[in-house]
């Protein structure tokens, strides 16, 4: 070979070395932003369960509820007073 035809073997394996560097980082990229997607979807998941779990523990006013009850009683005894 001369010296011409191993600089341009040279760069060919340069150009092919760098492009597969950077399709390797693409590829890795790719991975991690759907890794990413993944735990944002979870995350996303886990807030709509906790708050289904709150609504559930914020029921309507019972008036038969032990501690609500109290409440409603010492404020119907505050406005007895007043009256």
């Amino acid at each position: 070979m001369n010296s011409k035809d191993e600089k341009m073997a040279h760069l060919a394996k340069y150009v092919a070395s760098e492009t597969f560097d950077g399709t390797k980082q693409i590829e890795d990229g790719t991975k991690q932003i759907e890794d990413d997607t993944k735990q944002i979807a979870d995350d996303t998941k886990q807030i709509e369960d906790d708050t289904k779990q709150h609504k559930r523990r914020q029921s309507s006013w019972d008036p038969n509820s032990v501690g609500l009850g109290l409440g409603y009683f010492e404020r119907a005894n505050l406005i007895s007073y007043k009256l």
